[in-house]
């Protein structure tokens, strides 16, 4: 009886577990292929990939691995959004109101003042910190639209900011809080108290 040095699948150089064992710590509980003299583990019906355990694709004549239901990646029908964007020449997937995002498709986000495309929690990338803190400064909750940009805006002098914990320690202040703040506050204005 020959003794292996390493495991019987293909490309496994670990040692066998013991005296007349073929397979390594790793491979002990999966099983060979069924064909004579393949080295390779079993993928399903006793076969491996190569010799029949995986599906092959379904359209005639093609020989590749069945991915997505009974076709190849290739072969593969996936559905086929027909609504287009309702303004002239825009030959983009309409979402919302019948138009693609850059032409209002999409969710704004809720802060107030800003005009951008929500993408997590009805935020914008952006404000993306907020939607798991609560009602940030300048927050519209009310409704999807935003209100007036005059009405949102703050000045560096009215905008407070929140502590994180006063009682601990007064001059300690939360990131998302800092984030805010500098969100809502005019920079061409702190350069004027400067």
């Amino acid at each position: 009886m020959v003794i292996p040095v390493s495991c019987v699948f293909n490309g496994c150089s670990n040692p066998p577990l013991g005296d007349g064992e073929t397979k390594c710590g790793f491979h002990r509980h999966r099983r060979q292929c069924q064909v004579p003299n393949c080295c390779n583990q079993v993928y399903a019906r006793q076969l491996c990939v190569r010799h029949g355990g995986k599906r092959i694709c379904a359209t005639e004549g093609c020989l590749r691995n069945a991915r997505i239901a009974l076709f190849c990646a290739q072969h593969a029908r996936t559905p086929v959004r027909t609504e287009i964007c309702s303004v002239d020449g825009c030959p983009r997937v309409a979402h919302l109101r019948h138009r693609c995002v850059r032409h209002g498709g999409g969710r704004q986000c809720k802060v107030a003042s800003c005009k951008t495309h929500a993408r997590r929690g009805g935020y914008c990338w952006r404000h993306r910190v907020m939607s798991d803190e609560g009602p940030a400064l300048g927050d519209d909750f009310g409704s999807s639209t935003s209100g007036t940009d005059d009405d949102a805006t703050l000045t560096a002098t009215e905008t407070t900011l929140e502590l994180a914990d006063p009682s601990n320690d007064p001059f300690l202040v939360s990131g998302p809080t800092i984030m805010r703040y500098l969100d809502e506050i005019d920079l061409a204005e702190l350069v004027s108290y400067s």
